[in-house]
């Protein structure tokens, strides 16, 4: 069976200055991701797990596969003194794990892990008490109140945004690699930044709808914001594409690299990775072919 060997340890950071290098500021579509960091072979790795649990996840049918895959990732950490937490996302963020050794026991049936695996997507996310949700109009502004419409049903989009941000928060133990397991394709993003409309919370209101017009390029730089303060602080990204972003479109897979990094391999290249420095994104139609 082909692997991913990740041994985890002592993170390489980006220097500083690469570090804060863009920020809100810089225009829509012009942000740069920063090298993803190296990590070092060695035992014992602390995991931030994200799970995408959007309504695309599910009309594709990877839904089991997304929950087996994350299975086997914790599976394979068993007992080798790393850490996990579990997260999942749609519209909104929701952590399934607080950061807990992984090991035998809290891999057991009424575990803390073994029950994150088990509430993936049993429900998604639902919409946090005082954020309200907007749809985008599919034209037009994306920061005028006009181009927008309240709609607090819309639960099932892919919010990079939020869950790239809650994944990067600081841990007890610094997070030093974060699996983050989607389709490649965001369609939301928090109200959070100068310029929004709507309230800024916490917790933030949230857009959908916006992988259209020029909120399009907006919802990806969100992304590659929060996926670079992750970096920087010494998290490595590997992003694990399911879905739309296996079966065939190349703009789903070139979202992944923003976030990670341009080393993309695929189920018959796994034989040949011996190193999570190897890889930043793997498209892996059978994801029980990936073990940590």
């Amino acid at each position: 069976m082909a692997a991913i060997a990740l041994v985890g340890g002592v993170l390489v950071v980006n220097p500083p200055e690469q570090i804060g290098a863009q920020s809100a500021a810089t225009p829509p579509g012009e942000q740069t991701p920063l090298p993803n960091p190296p990590i070092s072979d060695s035992c014992g790795t602390n995991v931030t797990l994200v799970l995408d649990a959007s309504g695309s996840i599910n009309s594709s049918g990877a839904v089991g596969d997304v929950r087996d895959a994350a299975e086997a990732f914790l599976d394979a950490l068993a007992d080798t003194g790393s850490t996990a937490r579990v997260l999942q996302f749609a519209s909104f963020s929701e952590e399934l794990a607080t950061q807990v050794e992984v090991t035998q026991q809290s891999l057991a049936p009424g575990g803390v892990l073994r029950q994150a695996v088990n509430d993936y997507y049993q429900p998604k996310p639902p919409r946090p008490t005082g954020a309200s949700i907007y749809r985008y109009d599919g034209r037009g502004d994306p920061q005028s109140l006009s181009n927008w419409n309240r709609r607090n049903s819309d639960n099932q989009y892919t919010n990079w945004d939020q869950s790239l941000d809650q994944a990067g928060a600081p841990q007890t133990l610094p997070t030093e690699l974060i699996l983050y397991v989607t389709d490649g394709d965001p369609t939301s993003y928090d109200f959070n930044q100068a310029g929004d409309p709507f309230d800024a919370g916490p917790p933030p209101d949230v857009s959908t709808n916006t992988n259209r017009d020029r909120a399009a390029a907006t919802t990806l730089d969100r992304a590659v914001q929060e996926a670079n303060e992750a970096k920087a602080a010494g998290a490595r990204m590997l992003a694990v594409g399911v879905g739309s972003a296996v079966t065939g479109s190349p703009n789903s897979v070139a979202r992944l690299v923003e976030i990670s990094g341009p080393q993309t391999v695929d189920d018959g290249d796994l034989d040949t990775i011996t190193s999570i420095n190897d890889v930043d994104v793997a498209l892996v139609q059978d994801l029980s072919l990936i073990h940590i």
